[in-house]
């Protein structure tokens, strides 16, 4: 067996930053949110290049002892050796303990400069996120590859309590001290590692979830042509690794082997063509050739609708279903169309909604007949739901029938959600302010005014901040209304901050430097003194607003 390379020795500068991976102890027992379970997957962890051949560790279902990626305190892995690329063999299992089991990085001999930045230029790279919980955000290397003079690495974007990371790839000439980093669009919402290169472009994996068990896929694998500037990712194509999450990756003799949580694809640089295996450890030959078709058919068949053990997350089939539907949508049509209509679920019918060119279709084709309250019809509404939906007008008078029929409120609360697409729009406007005249619970509503209506919501709040019949939390919600639309924030003693009035009013939250007073709730004393400044600021800047006061944008059909 190759040698086992361990994380020891001060030259490697590589921060070990397994983006979703968790380390907890083997013994312990909570309830905890699951991102991914590979309990059911033929998955392949590791990968060494042996003195007889490629050797491959085994994962997934086929785990003896737990994933030593997390902790163990003895581990027993299953072991594949493709001896002299011919002929695939069992190999004694290896016997270690899970903190020493194998290098998941493939690290360098070499130290890198000093990575640091500041969180206003990490804001200005990547302002989707905050880091203004940090004094310096973070830039470690999660993964490197040292090729002639070139240290080659990767640094993936991730945002967990209290910061975040910034992503971007860079090379390192050590002789010269130049270093260079790039910011693809891939590396602002994912984590990265598991990099190699294979003389032309750089390869490597990316997921996402530092606060909950397992990784959330977002782009699998992604190819980066350093020389074009040129970044190319496989989901939603017909090519690549049958899995989502990349494991680990190894160039060697004109290919490329990536190990991912459904088995094993090789790419031949040359042919540019894919083969995948999946394990199968107790038949001969222990690795059998197959396709990613096969692969999937195999799996969705079987998996559990239900709750995956005793953890909080989605079921085992939605786990699989939700990053093949974005991975591989066309196998997902065929397969949902192949079901009769009766044995849809959720997850079917939000896909399904999704392909929908148009709300005639949508009717046509799942909302044939009378759609009962409950969760379909959320799913079909989230489906469907989107940014390019904001012109049909069909659509809109669907969703506020469907919202205004007696106890769609609460049933039919996705609907509600999406009618933050109609930005402008009179008649939606129209119907959020009579519910905030009448409706008993308003929150859902007036958050979303000011957001259809611009600041022309801000006299339709204050109104609504009147009346005598609010709880707590309608009142928090119709202050936090009133900060989206007029962009003006007020403190318990009357502070006032105010951002320009062209900010987005879904993002204003965003800005660093309102972390003290997005997301929080006032109460008792606290917001009774922050409405009486609303109703003061109100009688001295209502000349501004009330000639915006009618619901304004494109005509009402």
């Amino acid at each position: 067996m190759g040698k086992l390379n361990h994380l020891f020795g001060h030259k490697v500068f590589l921060i070990v930053a397994v983006f979703g991976a968790y380390v907890v102890p083997a013994s312990t027992s909570f309830a905890a949110f699951v991102c991914s379970d590979e309990k059911y997957y033929p998955a392949v962890w590791h990968l060494e290049k042996g003195e007889n051949g490629l050797e491959v560790f085994l994962g997934g279902k086929f785990a003896r002892t737990g994933d030593p990626r997390v902790y163990v305190e003895r581990a027993s892995i299953l072991v594949l050796q493709l001896h002299e690329g011919k002929d695939w063999a069992r190999q004694p299992d290896l016997k270690c303990s899970g903190s020493e089991c194998f290098k998941y990085e493939r690290g360098c001999e070499v130290t890198l400069p000093e990575l640091p930045i500041s969180k206003e230029r990490a804001a200005e790279i990547n302002p989707h996120y905050q880091y203004q919980d940090v004094d310096e955000v973070a830039q470690s290397p999660s993964s490197c590859v040292e090729v002639g003079d070139d240290v080659w690495f990767v640094m993936g974007s991730t945002v967990c309590e209290g910061g975040g990371l910034v992503g971007g790839i860079g090379r390192f000439l050590p002789k010269t001290g130049k270093l260079e980093i790039r910011r693809p669009s891939v590396l602002m919402d994912s984590g990265a590692s598991h990099l190699a290169y294979d003389g032309k472009s750089l390869w490597f994996g990316t997921e996402r979830g530092c606060e909950c068990l397992g990784a959330e896929p977002t782009h699998g694998l992604v190819r980066y042509d350093w020389e074009k500037d040129q970044v190319q990712t496989f989901a939603g194509t017909e090519s690549g690794p049958c899995g989502f999450i990349v494991h680990d990756i190894l160039a060697d003799s004109g290919a490329l082997w990536v190990a991912t949580d459904l088995g094993l694809s090789r790419l031949d640089f040359q042919a540019e063509t894919w083969r995948h295996y999946v394990p199968q450890p107790d038949k001969k030959p222990p690795m059998r050739e197959t396709t990613c078709d096969a692969t999937y058919k195999s799996l969705i068949s079987f998996l559990p609708r239900g709750a995956a053990d005793e953890l909080i997350g989605d079921s085992f089939y939605a786990q699989f279903f939700s990053p093949l539907s974005r991975f591989r949508p066309n196998f997902v049509e065929r397969y949902v169309r192949s079901m009769p209509p009766s044995r849809w679920g959720c997850e079917e019918m939000e896909f399904l909604a999704s392909r929908m060119q148009n709300f005639k279709s949508l009717r046509e084709e799942l909302l044939k007949s009378p759609v009962p309250y409950g969760v379909h019809f959320d799913c079909i509404v989230r489906g469907f739901s989107g940014p390019g939906r904001g012109s049909d007008l069909d659509w809109r008078d669907f969703l506020l029938s469907k919202i205004g029929e007696p106890g769609g409120a609460r049933a039919f609360s996705g609907a509600l959600d999406s009618l933050k697409y109609f930005r402008g729009d009179a008649k939606v406007g129209d119907f959020l302010v009579q519910r905030l005249e009448k409706k008993p619970r308003l929150g859902d509503e007036a958050l979303l005014l000011p957001v259809i209506l611009g600041t022309a919501a801000t006299p339709h709040l204050m109104n609504a901040l009147d009346r005598q019949d609010l709880n707590e939390w309608d009142r928090n919600d119709v202050v936090e209304a009133l900060e989206r639309a007029t962009h003006t924030f007020i403190n318990p003693e009357g502070a006032e901050f105010t951002l320009p009035k062209d900010s987005d009013t879904l993002a204003y939250f965003e800005d660093p430097r309102l972390s003290m007073l997005s997301g929080r709730e006032w109460s008792g004393e606290s917001l009774s003194k922050i409405i009486n400044h609303w109703k003061v600021w109100w009688g001295a800047h209502r000349a501004e607003y009330i000639h915006e006061s009618a619901p304004s944008g494109r005509k009402k059909e």
